[in-house]
C-alpha cells in the first residue's frame, strides 16, 4: 500500500513540475507553432471538459490555424495552417461541449462504436467498475480478443451506468457533428483475427444504419497492423486514424496521424502536445 501511495505521489508531483515547465516555455511554443511549424493538425479527445475545448480553440486561433471539416480531407497530408477536431467513443458529456464547439464554428467528427453506444459503456469501463485495476485492464488489452470475449461473456455488460451517448442522443445532435466508424464493440483490432476485424467493421455500419456516416474509421486504442490495414482497405474504408502523431509511410491512408489532448488539459499542456514537446519530455522522464 505504501508503495502505491509513493508512486501516486511521485506521479502527481512530476505532473506538477512538468506543467510548470510547460507554462514557462509556452511563449516559445506559441512562436514555434505560429511561425515555424505551419503543418496541419488533427486533434482528438475522448471526454474533454469545456475548459479543455476552450484551451484547444484558443491555441488554434492564436497560432492562426483555421478549422476544416474532416470529411473535406483530401490526399495524405493535412493542409498547412489547418486543424481538424474529432471525438472518440461518443461520451455522453460530449453533448455539453458540442454546442460550445459549434458556437466557435467547429463541427466535430465523432467516431462511434455502435454496440458500445447501445450498451452505454465500453467493455474496459465495465471491468473498471467491477474493481479491475488499470494495470489489469491494460494487460487484457494485450490479450487475444477471444480471451477477452470469454471473460466478458461471464459479465452482464449493460449493468454499468450509462457513460456513452445513446444512438437516440446521436440522432438529436447528428446535424451538429459528423459521424464515423469506431468498430461495433471497441476491441483491440490487433488482437483479433481477420474474420473478427471484418465483422467489427460490418456490424458497426449496420449499427449506424440511418445515420449519414462517413467511411472513416478510428482504431480503438490506436492499434493497427498490416492485417488490420488490409481489411480496412477491403472494406472500403477511406481513411483510418491512429493515436500517433507520426505518418506511417507503409500504411498511408490507413494510418493517418492525430494529436491526443487529454480530457483535462491546461493551455500550456495543449501547446506542449501540439508542438511535440510533450513527446520529447516523455522520452526523458
Amino acid at each position: 500500500m505504501e508503495t502505491n501511495k509513493s508512486t501516486i505521489l511521485r506521479v502527481f508531483f512530476k505532473k506538477i513540475l512538468v506543467n510548470i515547465f510547460y507554462k514557462g516555455v509556452q511563449p516559445f511554443l506559441f512562436i514555434y507553432l505560429r511561425i515555424f511549424n505551419r503543418k496541419g493538425l488533427h486533434v482528438y479527445c475522448h471526454n474533454p471538459t469545456i475548459e479543455t475545448c476552450e484551451n484547444i480553440i484558443d491555441c488554434m486561433n492564436n497560432t492562426r490555424r483555421r478549422f476544416e471539416l474532416l470529411s473535406d480531407l483530401k490526399g495524405l497530408n493535412y493542409a498547412d495552417g489547418v486543424f481538424y477536431f474529432s471525438l472518440d467513443d461518443g461520451w455522453r458529456d460530449n453533448l455539453k461541449v458540442i454546442d460550445l464547439l459549434n458556437a466557435k464554428g467547429i463541427k466535430p467528427f465523432l467516431f462511434i462504436s455502435s454496440n458500445s453506444s447501445n450498451r452505454g459503456v465500453l467493455w474496459t469501463d465495465v471491468l473498471r467498475g467491477l474493481g479491475y485495476k488499470e494495470s489489469e485492464v491494460s494487460l487484457l488489452k494485450r490479450q487475444p480478443n477471444s480471451k477477452v470475449q470469454n471473460l466478458l461473456a461471464q459479465i452482464k455488460l449493460d449493468s454499468t451506468p450509462r457513460k456513452l451517448m445513446s444512438l437516440e442522443d446521436l440522432y438529436i445532435i447528428a446535424g451538429k457533428c459528423q459521424i464515423g466508424l469506431h468498430t461495433a464493440n471497441h476491441p483491440i483490432l490487433t488482437n483479433c483475427d481477420r474474420e473478427t476485424i471484418t465483422k467489427e467493421i460490418s456490424d458497426n455500419r449496420i449499427g449506424l444504419k440511418g445515420f449519414d456516416y462517413f467511411n472513416f474509421l478510428a482504431y480503438p486504442n490506436g492499434n493497427y497492423n498490416k492485417i488490420v490495414a488490409d481489411v480496412c482497405r477491403d472494406k472500403k474504408i477511406r481513411y483510418a486514424f491512429t493515436t500517433s502523431k507520426r505518418y506511417d509511410t507503409e500504411s498511408l491512408e490507413m494510418a493517418m496521424p492525430r494529436v491526443c489532448i487529454p480530457n483535462e488539459s491546461t493551455k500550456a499542456e495543449v501547446y506542449a502536445r501540439l508542438s511535440g514537446l510533450h513527446d520529447m519530455i516523455r522520452l526523458c522522464v
